[in-house]
């Protein structure tokens, strides 16, 4: 038992080490992992558990929104267990979204998006996606259901959302969209939807601030689960370097 506790020493001090002396970008999922479930567990595998989380979730951004029950599922986790680190996630979360209104300083940055769609969303048996249009001061100027069915490119209808948008002079939009399952976690297609009309909106002069999914007690935000802040600054970048060679172009054409 005493050999089990210095091999599990020796592990910590390893992870230890590496979590606070490698840069981030060098880091890995099951590193994170490993460093927290080490915070919990005593005497456990951590690696074999933090891939247990990952085979699970997939993601750790989903490990860390997942509830003490779901937690509890996963193989090597028990009651007691589960519900402590749903504290430790629940905690990092919440500064996390914390960091996230300091610095995503954009002046049409609404915060309290997730309120303003349960208030105003009807859950239905089928799946729908709804757009909600605001000011300057985060008032709602419209909220019409864009499309029933699937999700997908035609479900979305980006030149409605766009149009609507531009008609009603929109500085805001939101979109939600339900999932009758009741998971919440976005598909591939939820991402790519989201991340086009962003784009599409910048253009015409609005933008997406949130696309939330809702089911009968769970939401997934793409703002507070850093997506949306991450599309934001990757087109940012994309507008920069196409000014960069535009400027190079006519540099050399002159």
């Amino acid at each position: 038992m005493e050999k089990t506790g210095k091999v599990h020493s020796g592990h910590w001090q390893r992870t230890r080490d590496r979590i606070l002396k490698i840069p981030k970008t060098e880091l890995t999922e099951i590193d994170v992992l490993e460093g927290l479930l080490q915070l919990v567990f005593t005497r456990a595998d951590t690696n074999e558990i933090a891939r247990n989380l990952l085979y699970r979730f997939h993601n750790i951004v989903f490990i860390t929104k997942a509830s003490a029950e779901e937690l509890a599922t996963v193989d090597g986790i028990g009651k007691v267990t589960s519900e402590k680190l749903a504290v430790l996630f629940r905690g990092i979360d919440f500064i996390d979204s914390a960091s996230h209104d300091i610095s995503y300083h954009s002046p049409v940055n609404v915060t309290n998006a997730v309120e303003i769609v349960m208030k105003n969303f009807v859950l239905e048996p089928k799946e729908k996606l709804q757009a909600f249009y605001l000011d300057e001061n985060n008032i709602v100027l419209s909220k019409p259901i864009i499309s029933e069915g699937e999700l997908s490119e035609v479900g979305m209808d980006y030149n409605t959302i766009v149009e609507n948008a531009q008609r009603i002079k929109a500085l805001k939009v939101i979109i939600a969209h339900n999932h009758p399952s009741g998971n919440i976690m976005p598909s591939k297609q939820d991402y790519l939807c989201t991340a086009k009309l962003y784009g599409l909106l910048r253009t015409a002069g609005s933008r997406l601030v949130d696309h939330i999914i809702i089911s009968s007690d769970k939401y997934f935000s793409f703002y507070y689960s850093k997506v949306i802040p991450l599309i934001c600054e990757e087109y940012e970048q994309m507008l920069l370097h196409s000014l960069e060679r535009t400027k190079h172009e006519q540099k050399i054409s002159a």
